[in-house]
């Protein structure tokens, strides 16, 4: 009779997932008016572009939106976040063109947990690379860059509110409500730019 044969272990071999290479680029412009979104995008692209790792294989970019706006409310802002739950997804990485024109306040404590939880890492050049959940002082600065932005936005505020206060000392200009004893409010000329002539309603 034969010796017995050992038993032979076998793994279970599961399809491997698709390696994820590549960055995801998020990028915010405030206003239309006094900036222009495609340059502004060109230079926060150029910018995030020196401090990732791989390729970005595409890119947010939000106009119009304030810096104090929730991530989830923002157009741009909103997708990425969405499409963190896509496991079939080719990346493993964010990367932004600047941390204050990206998080006011506390957003970044909100948000990165929530991006860190689907493997995802997050690139500040302000940090010069990635964000390292575990490091104290990467925390800290975070925080800092928030308090940062939230006091810029403060002091654009102010500015603009004393800059429309001489403007109508230097120049008689109307601030709107009721006009003053024997002044009359009359239609000025069009607005310069054709596009918001017609959400005003006057002639092109």
């Amino acid at each position: 009779m034969g010796r017995p044969q050992r038993p032979v272990w076998t793994r279970n071999h599961r399809p491997r997932s698709r390696r994820r290479t590549g960055t995801r680029f998020y990028g915010r412009c405030s206003t239309e008016d006094n900036q222009d979104p495609e340059t502004s995008y060109q230079w926060q692209l150029g910018n995030a572009e020196k401090f990732v790792n791989g390729r970005i294989v595409k890119s947010y970019f939000d106009i119009g939106q304030s810096r104090s706006v929730p991530w989830h409310r923002r157009t741009e802002a909103a997708k990425l976040l969405d499409d963190l739950r896509n496991p079939g997804r080719g990346w493993a990485g964010i990367v932004v063109g600047e941390g204050t024109r990206c998080w006011f306040g506390n957003q970044f404590s909100l948000v990165a947990p929530r991006i860190h939880a689907y493997n995802v890492s997050i690139w500040v050049p302000e940090l010069g690379g990635r964000f390292d959940p575990d490091n104290v002082t990467h925390s800290v600065m975070m925080n800092m860059l928030g308090g940062l932005s939230e006091s810029e936005r403060q002091h654009v505020q102010k500015r603009t509110r004393a800059s429309m206060d001489a403007q109508v000392l230097n120049e008689g200009r109307h601030q709107g409500g009721r006009p003053p004893y024997g002044y009359l409010v009359v239609d000025g000329p069009p607005h310069r730019r054709q596009w918001r002539r017609r959400w005003t309603g006057c002639g092109v």
